[in-house]
């Protein structure tokens, strides 16, 4: 039998994470001749340079190569990183953002980098969540702004 592979990707901000559950996976360097990206073998990967990227997805013996997704909002200046503020940190459940940039979506994300919830306002409940760190990646007018928060 011929487990067929999906190669499909999705993409959070800057997090691309392939569709295919319980495969292997090699992140490649798309600029690079799709080269492998060391150590990069996790379902979800986020990089830390602009450039262009995919996944080798490989199920038994079939492995698929995702199409290449361009990342381009890597790279804020330390002022914008001051000009945002995340409040209360610690929290036991209401969180919010304070900043004059414009936030289009917020993605919390757990300490092993997989999407928990994803959000489109500047203050938001995080009531349901565990106990634990968080790391949020604000997309806002001036490119992608990432915070940590802890959950009381």
């Amino acid at each position: 039998m011929i487990t067929p592979v999906d190669a499909s990707i999705s993409v959070v901000l800057i997090t691309i994470t392939a569709v295919q559950t319980g495969a292997g996976y090699q992140w490649v360097d798309c600029n690079d001749n799709n080269n492998p990206i060391p150590g990069e073998t996790n379902q979800s990967f986020t990089p830390t340079v602009n450039g262009s990227y995919a996944v080798e997805v490989t199920v038994g013996n079939c492995t698929e190569t995702s199409i290449c997704e361009n990342i381009t909002t890597i790279g804020i200046t330390e002022n914008e990183l001051l000009a945002l503020k995340l409040y209360p940190n610690p929290t036991l459940s209401d969180l919010s953002i304070e900043t004059d940039h414009e936030v289009y979506e917020v993605a919390i994300f757990d300490v092993k980098g997989a999407l928990i919830k994803t959000e489109y306002m500047k203050s938001f409940s995080v009531k349901m969540l565990a106990r634990g760190t968080y790391t949020l990646m604000i997309n806002t007018d001036h490119g992608i702004i990432r915070k940590r928060f802890v959950k009381q």
